[in-house]
């Protein structure tokens, strides 16, 4: 099975599931953190491993970096807090063309 194949199977389950708990979603082996991320846009912290199940509320969009960027500038971006943007994302590094989880304002 090609790459796009995989990755195709990796998100049919991951919605599968999500429709099926609603606001769940339970680690598949061999997923990562990353993937997990960029396919529900929800933060994913501490070890990511098959059977872990992960809260999939909140409402986030996915900013991808520009060289120079950091959580400061993002931060006041998108008019959020910068401990908390550090906070959703897992304090992780930022480098150009990374993902960062952008929480939608409160309403």
């Amino acid at each position: 099975m090609n790459v796009n194949g995989v990755l195709l199977r990796i998100i049919l389950q991951m919605f599968t599931l999500t429709m099926q708990k609603n606001g769940y979603f339970r680690v598949k082996d061999g997923q990562t953190a990353e993937e997990i991320e960029r396919v529900l846009s929800v933060p994913v912290s501490g070890e990511v491993f098959s059977g872990r199940i992960i809260v999939t509320e909140g409402n986030y969009a996915i900013h991808t970096t520009r060289a120079g960027e950091g959580y400061k500038t993002i931060a006041a971006r998108y008019g959020v807090d910068e401990e908390e943007l550090k906070r959703i994302n897992s304090f992780k590094m930022i480098y150009p063309t990374c993902s960062v989880l952008i929480p939608a304002p409160e309403k």
